[in-house]
């Protein structure tokens, strides 16, 4: 049960993100607008501890795509867990 009110809230919020700020943002742009430090020491520190070329063909793709379909992938996948979880989901 609460697994599904949390997918229901991620997928209103995949749409809120889509209708508010557009359906073509990129989710490195909306997580730069958060907080610009914060990305610069992810990529610092996945090139530490991760090969070098992990960010461009790791996490770059990732931050390209439309920031409304990480919200709805979460909640794809919460949607899943609780499916396979009959009677407690």
């Amino acid at each position: 049960m609460i697994l599904r009110l949390f997918a229901l809230l991620f997928s209103a919020a995949a749409l809120v993100m889509g209708f508010a700020l557009g359906w073509g943002l990129p989710f490195g742009e909306l997580a730069s607008r958060i907080n610009p430090r914060a990305f610069a020491s992810l990529q610092e520190g996945v090139a530490r501890f991760l090969w070098f070329g992990a960010w461009d063909s790791l996490f770059s793709p990732l931050f390209a795509i439309p920031a409304w379909t990480v919200a709805l992938t979460v909640a794809l996948l919460l949607f899943f867990v609780s499916a396979m979880r009959p009677g407690r989901g």
